[in-house]
């Protein structure tokens, strides 16, 4: 029961995480968001660590958090400038990306890359003024991808703890990156602007990855990341009746056969009773 909390608090955060950060940093420039965002979420966790008693310092975040800063920077400019239900699905590609470190020639597979290559032709033929947000989400995948298998190996016991220090680490380089950009003076005034978006952006940024850190001695990281694609379809949904974003139609069904795909993927490497074993 304690697994399927988190896993639904993952879901819930992931969701929230997408749509707070569109409308923080809509029109403004990525760095500046990003700064207000992840500085946000590593406050908490930092917080959070020491009312817990794990306020430490955790060298093994360091390399990982400058592959981070690198994926979030380009994560939060592609959903900041493009329509959340044009962008968000394309999230999807980083179980793609894992499953290709592994590739498993069976049934369950090849029907996801099937239902993986439906969801992306929709969306392709669809998509018009989002070309460059897409493309920067993809790159963010493959960064995302890359830091994800590198967090593996080294996140400590205290997830917090890891947490929070590789959270503080990123703000340090984004940030920094903002201050070279001479975009440092728009940090404050769009906090301002928008309170409580930042709010938001930085609570469910920082549960969303502190979500991933619990679950990751419980389950396998296809698991967990497959649990995005669901978060992505969510987040369609949202931006296509709630932001009232255009070609709703075909950015549900692409999206929702992009995260079937990747539902599809992951039960290649697993039947269906081991990889969803922990909801009984």
């Amino acid at each position: 029961m304690e697994v399927l909390l988190i896993v639904v608090g993952r879901v819930v955060s992931l969701t929230g995480e997408r749509i707070f950060l569109h409308v923080l940093g809509e029109g403004e420039p990525g760095p500046v968001t990003t700064t207000i965002a992840f500085g946000g979420a590593a406050a908490l966790l930092w917080a959070v660590a020491w009312a817990s008693g794990h306020a430490q310092i955790a060298p093994a975040a360091f390399f990982p958090s400058i592959i981070y800063a690198c994926s979030f920077a380009i994560y939060t400019a592609a959903l900041s400038k493009g329509a959340v239900s044009a962008v968000s699905p394309w999230s999807n590609l980083s179980v793609l990306f894992l499953f290709l470190v592994a590739p498993d020639s069976g049934w369950w597979a090849w029907s996801g890359l099937a239902a993986l290559g439906m969801g992306t032709a929709l969306l392709v033929t669809g998509t018009t003024t989002d070309v460059i947000p897409v493309w920067m989400m993809i790159g963010a995948d493959v960064l995302f991808v890359v830091a994800r298998v590198l967090d593996v190996g080294r996140a400590p016991g205290s997830a917090v703890t890891y947490a929070a220090n590789l959270y503080g680490w990123v703000t340090v380089w984004i940030g920094g990156f903002a201050l070279a950009l001479g975009q440092g003076h728009r940090i404050i005034p769009l906090v301002q602007r928008r309170l409580r978006w930042s709010f938001l952006s930085s609570l469910t940024n920082a549960a969303s990855y502190l979500s991933f850190i619990l679950l990751m001695p419980r389950l396998p990281l296809w698991v967990i990341e497959g649990l995005g694609s669901i978060a992505a379809l969510i987040a369609t949904l949202i931006g296509s009746f709630w932001l009232l974003e255009a070609m709703a139609w075909r950015k549900i069904v692409g999206s929702s056969l992009m995260s079937l795909g990747a539902v599809l993927l992951l039960l290649g490497h697993w039947t269906v009773g081991g990889a969803w074993s922990f909801l009984r």
